[in-house]
């Protein structure tokens, strides 16, 4: 929400002289530690709580610009510190003009400001219009003391809303304590003549300012003062967002640094809050260093870098803001930190999308009636669905379900530890033997490895069980042979498309249903990078029938070679009915050794 639409802030702190225009609904400030960002949101503050911290009141000596204050000195002129804004008429009241301005002017003689306002309008309406908003600051050290301020919030916002019937839950309350408190009550009035009963104060402030979130973790409930500060922090914009939902006044926040105590994941979330669900219904204002944040962008998004600089000459740096308009522009400010917003921004994208896909696979494991056996894509899955009704016409013990690539496939397997399990149903996952699903495999680094290293039990309890696709023996042959005649390491990849007979697989190319690739691999030294072709290295000491182990399978003709494959007779899919096999033994066993 659109309040204010300008900012001038002259000679507070290392403000000399600041101006932001054309502000949106939620306005970042990028800059170097002691750059002067908090000074803005300080001085927003001053200007509409005549404070500058939370709960410090304006000290006219401490808070003048020391640059004005020697030029003052100098000329003999009159020190003041103004801060004017330009509202919007966001409430379309048909007293107020579109836009117009109020400023307030602070000398050293008096704590309350002076006030100037557009000519037109009445000071009984700016006064009106002032009192309909609420500032909120939030500093970048989020103590006790600060929740205890936002919780009084929370007590204004119920006690106004007529509907949380906060009193006469309180009078109810009061009624049953003196009920239960009525032989003391009477003892003291038989003592000191006194009609004495318990009651409940006027202002609730005290009690909510004492109360706490208690939060669930695992089995047991904690407080929120005992959980870490990154929690309780991710507990700030709720509060606020509540209050001002149930206002009937609008809001303005200035939050310092959000990032504070957050992992990135969560930056990136909070960010994407503020932006999309929490800046509707307030006007929002941030500090950062951190790329989640000075990322936020977009028509209701406005960034400015603030920098310190010599002004006019003079010895004293004065702060000072410049709009920015693109993210590159953002990563130039804020020194080492641009190195990793893009692969910080990348990692968090990848997060988010792992997150996404076990949720999904595991609901698929709640509803399921059949063992689960994950594959690393949806072309496994049609090529095993089609082995197991070939091989295993009356007999269908499992289902098939792809996680979209060996990497979430390991996430799920991961999370499957946290999965709560009604049923007893074993989920398996099936990784490719190659490169890329082997290094996942290993990565199951603290899961027991039985049936000769071929199965690794990730959770005995829920049998929750990893396996790869099993090396043909021609494969680990070849693979022997080659590595002596080139003094290597070269490893065969079995993708499930390389599980079937060679045969098969050469009417495959044949028939263009399989397209083959050579590997190029890029090898770096100190000072250079070199590109090795291994299928030319490798092709020459490898039999004609298996030359396709030289080769990678290019991605686009997996869909066309499952497609091929179901066209096959049942006999083109013994070479997979050990993997099902080992598949139904473990769908079937109570358990695993």
């Amino acid at each position: 929400m659109k309040v204010i639409n300008k900012i001038e802030i002259n000679y507070f702190r290392s403000a000399y002289s600041i101006t932001l225009t054309d502000l949106s609904d939620i306005t970042t400030l990028i800059g170097e530690n002691d750059s002067g960002k908090s000074n803005i949101l300080k001085a927003l503050n001053l200007f509409f709580n005549n404070e500058t911290e939370l709960g410090t009141a304006f000290n006219f000596t401490n808070d003048i610009s020391r640059t004005r204050e020697k030029e003052a000195k100098k000329q003999k002129g009159r020190m003041t510190v103004w801060v004017k804004i330009t509202f919007n008429n966001f409430k379309e009241w048909r007293s107020l003009p579109d836009s117009f301005y109020v400023k307030k002017v602070w000398t050293r003689y008096s704590q309350t400001p002076d006030m100037k306002h557009t000519d037109e309008i009445s000071r009984t309406t700016i006064g009106k219009f002032l009192n309909s908003i609420r500032f909120h600051y939030i500093p970048p050290v989020r103590s006790r003391e600060i929740f205890s301020c936002y919780l009084n919030l929370l007590h204004d916002a119920l006690i106004d809303d007529e509907k949380a019937g906060i009193s006469d839950s309180s009078g109810a309350l009061m009624g049953k304590i003196n009920e239960s408190t009525e032989s003391m009550a009477e003892k003291i009035q038989t003592a000191l003549g006194i009609e004495s009963t318990i009651d409940v104060p006027k202002d609730l402030r005290i009690l909510f300012s004492a109360l706490d979130f208690t939060t669930k973790h695992n089995d047991f409930f904690i407080p929120l003062q005992k959980r870490g500060d990154g929690l309780q922090t991710r507990h700030i914009p709720y509060i606020l967002d509540f209050v001002a939902r149930r206002s009937k006044v609008h809001h303005i926040w200035a939050y310092e640094e959000p990032e504070n105590s957050l992992e990135i994941s969560k930056a990136y979330d909070l960010a994407l809050q503020l932006k999309d669900e929490f800046s509707q219904e307030n006007q929002i204002f941030i500090t950062t260093h951190s790329p989640a944040f000075y990322d936020i962008s977009g028509e209701k998004a406005k960034r400015f870098h603030v920098y310190q600089h010599d002004r006019g000459g003079m010895t004293d740096k004065s702060s000072h803001v410049a709009p920015i308009s693109s993210r590159n522009e953002a990563d130039s400010f804020v020194g080492t930190a641009a190195f990793i917003a893009a692969r910080t921004k990348s990692l968090v994208n990848e997060h988010a999308e792992l997150k996404e896909s076990n949720a999904k696979l595991a609901q698929q494991l709640r509803d399921s009636t059949l063992t689960q056996v994950v594959v690393e894509g949806p072309t496994d899955k049609i090529i095993l669905d089609k082995a197991l009704a070939a091989l295993f016409p009356r007999d269908h013990f499992c289902e098939f379900v792809p996680a979209n690539c060996a990497t979430k496939l390991l996430s799920y397997l991961q999370a499957c530890d946290h999965i709560t399990k009604s049923n007893n149903i074993p989920t398996i996952g099936i990784f490719d033997n190659d490169n890329e699903g082997r290094q996942a495999y290993d990565k199951l680094k603290y899961a027991k490895t039985v049936s000769g290293g071929d199965i690794k039990v990730i959770n005995k309890v829920k049998k929750v069980y990893a396996m790869l696709i099993p090396m043909p023996d021609e494969a680990k042959e070849i693979q022997n042979k080659v590595n002596k005649k080139i003094d290597g390491s070269f490893s065969v990849s079995i993708p499930i498309e390389f599980l079937f007979p060679r045969d098969v697989i050469a009417r495959a190319i044949k028939e263009k249903a399989l397209v083959l690739r050579q590997i190029v691999k890029d090898i770096r030294d100190r000072e250079s990078k070199l590109s090795i072709n291994f299928t030319e290295k490798i092709s020459p000491h490898i039999h004609p029938d298996y030359k396709f182990l030289a080769y990678d399978i290019d991605s686009a003709s997996k869909i066309t070679f499952a497609d091929w494959l179901c066209k096959q007779p049942p006999k083109a899919f013994q070479s997979v009915y050990p993997l099902l096999k080992k598949i139904k033994a473990l769908s079937q066993s109570e358990t695993v050794e």
